[in-house]
């Protein structure tokens, strides 16, 4: 979304340690804030914004190194995260105070250099946020950070590397590195990306099973059991490794490649997904019996509301056993959690959840 301003920030984004350079030159409202720059810079660079982001320069006022980002409630970490939502760019940057650190998937690690250019004067026919210029593409989503683009790079260029057909076809039949056009770059509403972000009725960011064609297969197909179709309308009953089984077989069968591809290249195998689906489906079904929004149980918990997010949509690798448990035990589904950890053992123990004496823990 754009809209008219008085005064506008001129930034350079520049992604650190890949080579040949990509970086684009971008200019916002003065007024936004850390969230609103984080937004501009996923959406000019080429971003999906599903992973956890963070900005790292210094406090003109006091000197000091401060982290602006998406705070973490739990206090798990060593250092304070300030809210990106809470602190304007225009108490940050100046000419003396230039430069800031975003970081974006801690996983992958991809490091930009934020530079400060200038000030631009009011324009009472132009629109911000807007991309001015740029080069390159924007690296794939996981693709391993520099060092897993470097190599991806290497093999989709050869056609004799031995991961050249498995990396096109993961990343959906072509790849131009040097593409980039800064006049189809759109912008999000950084209101509308909180939105999504935060609230529990939002679309998942992330491809998920349990928001895939599955339940319209169960509607629909008129081979699976009816025991089968009655645990997957209630989105509550824990499968048998036959009923998985039988269900992939037909998910696999009913779903086109572009949908296929994000998984199993990826590592996420669609009998795991349905899974991880049960666990995920009865808890927001939990919530809903209790009429608590994410919000609701955020506040009584202390847990931000995109871990709980994470827990409804399968995610769990995102999340932290003891908070995942406390999610549970606070809707009262333990012993169901205990009957699913037994029936997939190996999924239960990647993410931390055992059970010892007829109660649910993590490890």
């Amino acid at each position: 979304m754009t809209r008219r301003i008085l005064e506008a920030y001129q930034f350079l984004i520049t992604l650190l340690e890949v080579n040949p350079l990509v970086w684009r030159r971008i200019v916002v409202p003065g007024h936004y804030t850390f969230w609103d720059l984080h937004v501009a810079i996923q959406d000019a660079m080429g971003w999906e914004d599903y992973h956890l982001h963070q900005f790292e320069l210094l406090n003109p006022r006091t000197g000091k190194l401060e982290k602006i980002g998406l705070p973490d409630d739990e206090d798990s970490l060593e250092y304070e995260i300030l809210s990106d939502r809470k602190k304007r760019i225009s108490a940050y940057f100046s000419y003396e105070n230039a430069m800031a650190l975003y970081r974006y998937d801690f996983g992958d690690g991809w490091r930009h250099a934020v530079a400060f250019e200038c000030v631009v004067p009011h324009d009472s026919a132009a629109l911000y946020p807007q991309c001015l210029a740029g080069e390159r593409a924007c690296p794939p989503e996981d693709c391993g950070g520099p060092g897993g683009y470097a190599d991806f790079l290497e093999a989709v260029r050869d056609p004799r590397h031995p991961d050249h057909n498995e990396l096109l076809r993961w990343i959906g039949g072509k790849f131009d590195p040097d593409e980039f056009d800064h006049e189809k770059v759109v912008f999000d509403d950084p209101v509308e990306r909180w939105r999504i972000a935060s609230d529990e009725d939002a679309p998942s960011l992330t491809l998920n099973l349990s928001a895939s064609p599955i339940a319209e297969i169960a509607k629909t197909e008129t081979e699976i059991p009816a025991k089968l179709i009655k645990k997957l309308k209630r989105k509550t009953g824990i499968l048998t490794e036959t009923e998985v089984e039988f269900l992939a077989a037909k998910v696999r069968w009913g779903l086109d490649e572009s949908f296929m591809k994000d998984y199993d290249p990826s590592g996420v195998k669609v009998k795991d997904s349905i899974r991880w689906s049960s666990l995920a489906d009865r808890s927001k079904q939990a919530r809903a019996r209790r009429g608590l929004s994410i919000k609701d149980v955020s506040t009584q918990l202390k847990i931000p509301r995109y871990r709980l997010m994470a827990i409804e949509e399968g995610r769990f690798s995102e999340v932290k056993p003891e908070m995942a448990l406390r999610y549970f035990q606070f809707l009262g589904i333990e012993s169901w959690v205990k009957r699913w950890s037994r029936a997939n053992p190996a999924l239960a123990k990647r993410v931390g959840i055992t059970h010892a004496n007829d109660k649910v823990q993590s490890t």
